[in-house]
């Protein structure tokens, strides 16, 4: 049905409509001329059809007979395309050399993605494999998609699993990066269970040793909790590992200082590089720095895109740093602002190791600078393994 739509639009047609008289009769004398109508329907005392744009002509007879009046609705296709823009020669020279511009570059990767890559290793990647000819430009037919995957394998020895797909005008290289496998807790060896925070103990939950502090009793960092000597009914001792959950309800003091003036490191930008490409061209814009001697270079490229389609077209900027000393003067919002950024900082920190029930930080305003401090009251795991000595 497709290929029929095509090519009647390249013959071109015609939508026409015909009223009154006799509407069996003007079909009737249509089809005994073999007159080819489609889309055919009625609307009210109208009856609305296509023909081809070359039988048009041929309407006027069985229009006529049956007492019908015919007129022209649309005219659709190629021809009358020609037709209307034949005065406007340059538009039908840019659409033809458009329509040849896109055929020749269908054979070419256009697009190319790295999917399941941290950000850090993605530019890393993108570089191995556009030296192994896979890049924005590359004919697909010329590449040997099982040789690449394998020298890259090579190159990339982070990651532990990688595919290249090739979609039309796109190349995706799917990667996994290698996960360091756990380490294996050691059970094996005996060890007691201590305090690693003051606190005031409110669930003791022992796994392997014997348990030497009650709930409600106030320890301090490295009071025994679980010992791994574990006394037998026969009066001996044997040592295993002690493991266990011990519970406390501690206080933790988190405190930040900004004085008004001080010294740190600042990154100073002192040049930039742009870069356009597009397929074999690579056009840059700038001078060629070499990192070293403190400089250090951030790389953005962008991708131009029609609704979500990725074209063969980008442009690259490269930006260089240096760090150097620099002496710094806050006034007191501008302290107050970076000590409370710092605090919440250590704040989100201390949240992902304990449970905090209770404090607020308060805020000082000193001669030398802002202060921020809080004392925190925590729930948490204070079991801390700590080895034995059996000599």
């Amino acid at each position: 049905m497709i290929l029929v739509r095509i090519f009647r639009f390249l013959r071109g047609y015609v939508e026409f409509e015909v009223r009154g008289g006799f509407t069996e009769r003007f079909l009737n004398l249509c089809a005994r001329m073999n007159l080819d109508l489609w889309g055919v329907k009625r609307k009210g005392d109208k009856l609305i059809a296509r023909i081809d744009a070359r039988a048009y002509h041929r309407l006027n007879l069985p229009a006529h007979r049956s007492g019908m009046r015919l007129h022209a609705r649309r005219k659709r296709g190629i021809p009358f395309l020609f037709r209307y823009y034949r005065a406007r020669l340059g538009v039908l020279v840019g659409l033809g050399a458009a329509i040849l511009l896109v055929a020749g570059m269908t054979p070419f990767i256009w697009s190319v993605r790295v999917d399941g890559a941290s950000p850090r290793q993605e530019q890393a990647i993108l570089e191995v494999f556009e030296e192994l000819g896979v890049h924005s430009g590359a004919r697909s037919s010329g590449i040997n998609v099982d040789s690449v995957v394998l020298k890259a394998y090579g190159e990339l020895p982070e990651i532990s699993w990688m595919a290249l797909n090739l979609h039309g005008c796109s190349a995706v290289f799917e990667v996994r990066e290698k996960v360091e496998a756990p380490k294996l807790a050691d059970d094996s060896t005996p060890c007691n269970i201590v305090a690693k925070q003051d606190g005031q103990i409110y669930r003791i939950q022992p796994y392997a040793g014997s348990t030497q502090a009650d709930v409600g009793s106030a320890v301090v960092r490295g009071d025994l909790l679980i010992s791994g000597a574990v006394e037998r009914r026969d009066g001996g001792v044997t040592f295993v590992h002690a493991q266990g959950e011990v519970y406390a309800r501690t206080r933790r003091t988190l405190e930040v200082f900004v004085p008004f003036q001080a010294q740190g490191n600042v990154q100073e930008e002192v040049g930039r590089r742009y870069r356009l490409g597009a397929f074999f061209l690579n056009l840059p814009l700038g001078k060629e720095r070499e990192e070293g001697d403190g400089l250090f270079a951030e790389v953005e490229r962008r991708q131009m895109e029609i609704n979500g389609v990725p074209l063969p077209f980008y442009w690259e900027k490269t930006t260089w740093y240096r760090e150097r000393e620099a002496d710094f003067v806050y006034t007191e919002e501008e302290a107050f602002m970076t000590a409370a950024a710092r605090f919440a900082e250590q704040y989100d920190r201390l949240v992902q190791e304990v449970k905090i029930t209770g404090g607020a930080p308060e805020v000082e305003m000193t001669q030398d600078g802002c202060r921020i401090r809080a004392v925190l009251e925590c729930e948490e795991d204070i079991a801390l393994e700590a080895p034995m000595d059996i000599e």
